[in-house]
C-alpha cells in the first residue's frame, strides 16, 4: 500500500495483456478486493479513499497506450458508506485522468454492485442517487453491476429461482441508466445447467442485446481451465464438448450484440 507496483508481478500482468490485446480482444484489468486491503475498508484511518486511487494512478501510466485494456476500479465494493465509495472512485478516475489515460472505465456501486440492490438503502444511500456524481474529465466511463439468478443471489448455488428472475432483477436498473442516460455492464452473472437456468441465462442475454442502447457488454462467469469441473458455473470443455452454458453465450457472441 502507498508504495511502487511489484515488478515482477506486473510482468506476468503484461504477458497476458499482450497476448490477449494482440489477438484484438479487449481485457479487463479489475482489482478485486471489495473495497477492502487486508482487512481494512475504504475510508479508515490506515486505508483513506486516495488509496485506491494512487494504485490506479501507476496501472493507468502502465497500460495506457494500450485502449483495449479497459480499468475496472474495484470488485463488489461493500461494508462502506456509499459516500466514502464515491469519493474513492473519482478520485481514482481523476488520477487515472490526470495520468494520461483515456482507456474506458467500469465503476461499480456499492453493496456489492448488485443490479437488483440498486436502489436500495440496505447499504446505505443508494448507487441510484450517490453515484450520479461520478465525474470522469473523459466521460468515458460505464457502470458495472452483478448478478446472479439463485435462491439468495449470491452466485453460490446451482438452481435459479425461476426463468424470468434475471431480466426481473435488472429491468429496474435498466430503466434507472437510459433514464439518466447512462451507460451499463453485467460484469458478473452465472448460471448452472438446468433447464430453468439455462433458459434464465437465454433471457438475460437477449434482454441486454434488445436495449443495447444501455449495455454496452458482459462478462460470463466463469471460464477458463483454472475452475474445478464440477464448479457449477464452468464454462471449460468438459471431455472436449461444450457446457450448455456456452452453446447459449455463443449465439449472442455471433450475433454481435455482446463483447
Amino acid at each position: 500500500l502507498g508504495e511502487k507496483l511489484d515488478e515482477s508481478e506486473m510482468q506476468r500482468i503484461d504477458g497476458v495483456v499482450t497476448y490477449a490485446t494482440s489477438k484484438g480482444l479487449k481485457i479487463i484489468i479489475d482489482v478485486h478486493n471489495y473495497a477492502k486491503y487486508f482487512g481494512a475498508v475504504i475510508g479508515m484511518p490506515e486505508l483513506p479513499p486516495t488509496a485506491l486511487g494512487d494504485l490506479w494512478r501507476q496501472i493507468a501510466v502502465r497500460y495506457k497506450q494500450n485502449d483495449l485494456v479497459v480499468f475496472g476500479l474495484m470488485n463488489e465494493p461493500t461494508q462502506l458508506p456509499t459516500e466514502i465509495w464515491l469519493e474513492a472512485a473519482n478520485d481514482a478516475i481523476a488520477k487515472i485522468r490526470r495520468a494520461g489515460a483515456k482507456n474506458l472505465i467500469l465503476v461499480p456501486g456499492n453493496g456489492w454492485s448488485s443490479a437488483r440492490d440498486w436502489m436500495s438503502g440496505k447499504y446505505g444511500t443508494p448507487n441510484a442517487e450517490v453515484m450520479l456524481n461520478v465525474v470522469d474529465p473523459a466521460d468515458n466511463f460505464v457502470f458495472e453491476v452483478h448478478q446472479y439468478f439463485d435462491r439468495d443471489f449470491t452466485g453460490t448455488h446451482a438452481d435459479c429461482q425461476s426463468p424470468d428472475i434475471g431480466v426481473t432483477s435488472l429491468t429496474p436498473f435498466n430503466h434507472w441508466a437510459r433514464g439518466h442516460r447512462k451507460r451499463a455492464f453485467l460484469g458478473e452473472f452465472g448460471a448452472g445447467a438446468n433447464p430453468d437456468c439455462l433458459d434464465a441465462l437465454d433471457r438475460v442475454l437477449k434482454f441486454m442485446a434488445a436495449n443495447n442502447d444501455v449495455w454496452l457488454g458482459w462478462t460470463y462467469w466463469a471460464a477458463g481451465a483454472w475452475w474445478d469441473k464440477d464448479y457449477y458455473t464452468n464454462i471449460e470443455p468438459l471431455d472436449g464438448k461444450d457446457r450448455p452454458q456456452m452453446l447459449i453465450l455463443e449465439k449472442y457472441l455471433k450475433t454481435g450484440n455482446a463483447q
